[in-house]
């Protein structure tokens, strides 16, 4: 791990986090990999169509850029699951 970064903050149920903003933070720390996570405060480890979209379009970019996006991940207080891992994108 070289870098932990917030690229977006939310409120109780939404959060704007937008794909430029994720790959300028990649590019500015060096990376060639990249993992996203967010939580789910409700509890639900069921990515939302939001939460697929999201992983797709940044899986596309940064792969523009010679970045991967090994995973997205989403953690509640029960546990955690991987929406590219758990085949979701």
């Amino acid at each position: 791990l070289i870098s932990c970064r917030l690229v977006g903050k939310g409120t109780l149920d939404a959060a704007e986090v937008y794909v430029r903003s994720i790959a300028q933070t990649a590019l500015r720390s060096g990376a060639r990999y990249v993992y996203l996570a967010h939580n789910h405060p409700g509890g639900g480890l069921q990515p939302s169509n939001a939460d697929i979209v999201l992983t797709k379009r940044t899986k596309q970019a940064l792969r523009l850029i010679g970045i991967e996006l090994c995973d997205h991940i989403i953690a509640t207080d029960t546990g955690f699951v991987g929406i590219i891992e758990g085949g979701y994108a």
